[in-house]
């Protein structure tokens, strides 16, 4: 029974940390689902810096990416086709807060920076043969991105969901990785949790 409140009392604590406040540094990191018109697949915060210029605006830096299988189609009983997408980013980031003196803070932000993307287009046929190695991928597709996101932050803790709009690139076909056919579609949702270090607290 003591054990079972002294973690209670450390779940409380933890929840009532506050942040942000001015002048303050704060290092996040974010891992999510990610929700493409048709398909699923994860996406991952590596690293989410920001500074607050005010007590309830940060901007920063992001640095993340994600991997989905997507336009998932089946021709037959026993084959079909996908497209496998594999990105990674850095994104210009700032979020606006809506402090109402409690640990719980919703938000709003945006973001734009610099994606690299490679779509494949993969087909799920038994008797087809790939003959070549994985180092023989052409080089990614680079584009310029932006994001729009929205959630709260409880405590220390973020979830957040957030759309990724992103150009169309070049697709390659897994049967010839270096032959190009067609352009793929990129945007996609994410819903993420988080959690943070630092950022001070709210100042009331």
């Amino acid at each position: 029974m003591k054990n079972f409140f002294f973690v209670l009392l450390f779940l409380v604590s933890f929840v009532g940390l506050q942040a942000q406040e001015q002048g303050k540094v704060r290092v996040a990191g974010n891992i999510g689902l990610s929700l493409p018109a048709m398909g699923a697949g994860m996406s991952i915060d590596l690293l989410d810096i920001r500074y607050n210029i005010k007590d309830n605006i940060n901007v920063g830096v992001k640095i993340g990416g994600a991997f989905m299988v997507r336009d998932m189609q089946e021709i037959s009983a026993t084959t079909g086709t996908a497209i496998m997408h594999l990105s990674s980013n850095t994104m210009i980031v700032g979020d606006y807060y809506f402090p109402n003196g409690s640990a719980f803070a919703p938000f709003v932000g945006a973001g734009i920076g610099s994606f690299s993307i490679y779509d494949i287009k993969m087909d799920f046929d038994p008797s087809q043969s790939v003959n070549y190695t994985y180092t023989d991928f052409p080089l990614p597709s680079r584009t310029i991105g932006a994001a729009f996101r929205g959630g709260f932050e409880l405590g220390r803790l973020r979830l957040a969901m957030e759309y990724n709009m992103i150009p169309r690139t070049k697709m390659y076909d897994v049967a010839n990785i270096m032959q190009q056919v067609g352009t793929s579609a990129n945007s996609y949702l994410t819903i993420n949790l988080g959690f943070y270090f630092g950022g001070g607290r709210w100042r009331k």
